[in-house]
């Protein structure tokens, strides 16, 4: 009986008992789980996580007071999360093999916008829910007349992505500075500080409480819609196959071939 236990806790000897098709099955799954560990260990990004906490933890031991401290965590969070946010449509530009140098010109001409409808629509201190999705639909539109410029000039005017970008950097920024005067815009609504700005989700667990921001959350959300988005689309899809071959991606529109008279070249 113990050499019988033995035998079949040894993974060999069960392969070679197994019947064919199960220890095809077996080596398959075994072949998928080295090559998923294979795939990590060679990615870019693990190394990129590594060495960024490796960073962390190096700062932390060297400054542990001014370091690692959960307010500084808390800001780094905070400043991460717009980096994130504008990250998630990068990846997309990226993949088809684009680039867009004006996405953080554009972030601050729709911020301005947004912070000049909120002023405008009401001046009270505390502010109102409709003064802030008033805001946020003003920095949506503007955000997309800039990509639809970038857009048009790219795709239709077949001019680089690089030329273009680089111009709608320089004349964002600076319709940002023609508005504001170069000088802060005042009168933004409390309830925006309190809530995305600066208001946290109080947790409790495990005796401790944890204060997470809110504009956290709506990164983490914005990454999530978009890696479905990416991975899970048919849009998704579209944007892989252009980066990969532009001229063989998907058509958008049908293409009409009319049938002609084929005649032979002189040289035949």
């Amino acid at each position: 009986m113990a050499d019988s236990a033995d035998l079949r806790a040894d993974p060999e000897t069960v392969r070679a008992q197994a019947e064919p098709g199960e220890a095809g099955a077996v080596e398959e799954v075994e072949e998928e789980q080295r090559s998923l560990i294979r795939r990590l260990l060679t990615a870019n990004t693990s190394w990129t996580l590594l060495v960024l906490f490796s960073l962390v933890l190096g700062f932390t031991l060297a400054r542990p007071t001014q370091f690692g401290t959960l307010f500084n965590f808390r800001n780094i969070a905070i400043d991460g999360a717009t980096l994130l946010v504008m990250s998630v449509g990068m990846t997309f530009v990226i993949i088809t093999g684009g680039i867009d140098l004006s996405i953080g010109s554009v972030l601050i001409f729709s911020g301005v916008i947004a912070a000049k409808v909120m002023a405008a629509v009401d001046h009270s201190q505390n502010g109102s829910v409709s003064q802030i999705l008033l805001g946020l639909l003003a920095a949506l539109a503007v955000g997309l007349g800039w990509g639809l410029l970038n857009g048009v000039l790219i795709a239709k005017g077949r001019i680089p992505a690089l030329i273009v970008t680089l111009g709608t950097l320089g004349m964002a920024l600076g319709s940002a500075q023609l508005i504001t005067g170069g000088v802060d815009v005042r009168g933004l609504p409390l309830m925006l500080g309190n809530t995305i700005g600066n208001g946290d989700l109080e947790l409790t667990g495990m005796g401790f409480l944890f204060r997470i921001p809110w504009i956290v959350f709506v990164a983490a959300g914005v990454t999530i819609l978009g890696g479905i988005a990416l991975a899970a689309t048919r849009f998704g899809r579209h944007t892989y196959a252009i980066g990969s071959n532009a001229p063989t991606s998907p058509p958008r529109r049908w293409a009409v071939i009319r049938p002609t008279t084929c005649r032979p070249s002189p040289r035949w």
